[in-house]
């Protein structure tokens, strides 16, 4: 152009728009923003988020109420049968000679409904009841001593209760949410190797767990010596005196029932065998 062309320009001219920008002329920004800007969106992000303050609270309050340890008792059995390690001294004979013993297990049923594992450390057992029945069969008596490897030992004097309480140390342990079954063996520390009078006690069970929490089990009724109560129920009750004896053992037993209980299905055996012959 001739020099001087910008003096062409009116001064009330608009100045030239940038080069690359054109003039936005749809209504699109405008609807964006009036949406955004509209009450609702506003109202449902407000819903959203009560939504999600309840639900955090709701998982705060399920994980406050569940305890770390609840430990439940669902049941107490006693209907097996299980061998045990013993030891058989005899008086001036050889050495100790090594054999086992039949027992009746006491199996109990845990639940731990907390939230973490429960750890049982101990047992307290509490004697409530001991007697040695009568030999009703006549049989000569056989010498030696067995001592078994029972984990609850209870001690006697010969055939007499030495201690009522009894305390074991263990470690076992019950997941969260989760059942398990402990099986015990309970006996005197020492008794007749080869002996056809039975031993028959009522104990009273606690388990230590978890900071000295006590849960009781309850009291079980057994006969500890197995192999000498099927003897009796075997038969023939030929001694001597077969009378006399049958009534002192059922007086015994009639004793021991009165016990509120779990007791033994070889324990009812015994008892039903001495009131059949005592008719």
């Amino acid at each position: 152009m001739p020099p001087g062309w910008q003096w062409l320009v009116p001064d009330d001219a608009p100045p030239p728009e940038p080069a690359g920008k054109g003039k936005r002329t749809g209504g699109w920004g405008r609807a964006t923003r009036a949406a955004i800007e509209n009450p609702l969106w506003t109202t449902l992000g407000a819903i959203v988020g009560i939504v999600g303050l309840v639900i955090s609270g709701f998982q705060i309050y399920e994980a406050l109420k569940t305890p770390p340890v609840e430990l439940e008792v669902a049941s107490v059995t006693l209907d097996g049968r299980q061998s045990v390690g013993a030891e058989v001294t005899e008086s001036g004979g050889p050495d100790p000679v090594q054999t086992s013993v039949e027992v009746t297990p006491i199996d109990i049923t845990l639940q731990n409904k907390g939230g973490e594992p429960s750890l049982i450390t101990r047992i307290d057992a509490t004697v409530v009841y001991f007697r040695q029945l009568q030999d009703c069969t006549g049989t000569t008596p056989a010498p030696g001593r067995a001592a078994a490897d029972y984990q609850l030992k209870v001690p006697l004097h010969d055939t007499t209760l030495a201690e009522k309480s009894i305390t074991t140390e263990i470690r076992f342990e019950v997941k969260p949410d989760a059942a398990d079954r402990m099986v015990l063996t309970l006996g005197p520390d020492l008794q007749p190797a080869y002996a056809t009078a039975p031993m028959v006690m009522a104990v009273k069970l606690v388990l230590v767990h978890d900071d000295d929490q006590r849960k009781e089990i309850g009291t079980v009724s057994v006969v500890t010596t197995a192999e000498a109560a099927e003897a009796q129920i075997a038969g023939p009750l030929t001694s001597p005196e077969a009378g006399r004896c049958v009534a002192d053992n059922l007086a015994d037993l009639n004793e021991m029932f009165a016990i509120q209980a779990t007791r033994s299905s070889l324990l009812d055996r015994l008892r039903s065998t001495y009131q059949r012959a005592a008719k």
